[in-house]
């Protein structure tokens, strides 16, 4: 199950060239509320993520932490 990820959160803001009050009004929230989310006090809920990806012009999966894939012995 994919976690959120503060680092590339806070990432594709920056990519998108946004300041957190310009991401936390396009997102419709709260500017503490992206402080909370970049620091990692708080998460987003689906639809806070999922236009938090249209906002910054990427996809849900670039803001969550890839899955790990175990390597079995060969």
């Amino acid at each position: 199950m994919p976690i959120f990820e503060i680092n590339r959160f806070r990432k594709a803001r920056l990519s998108a060239k946004m300041t957190q009050a310009q991401a936390a009004e396009k997102i419709g929230v709260d500017p503490i509320t992206i402080i909370q989310w970049e620091k990692g006090s708080n998460t987003p809920t689906k639809r806070n993520l999922e236009k938090a990806a249209t906002v910054y012009g990427c996809s849900t999966s670039d803001l969550l932490e890839p899955d790990a894939v175990s390597v079995g012995s060969g």
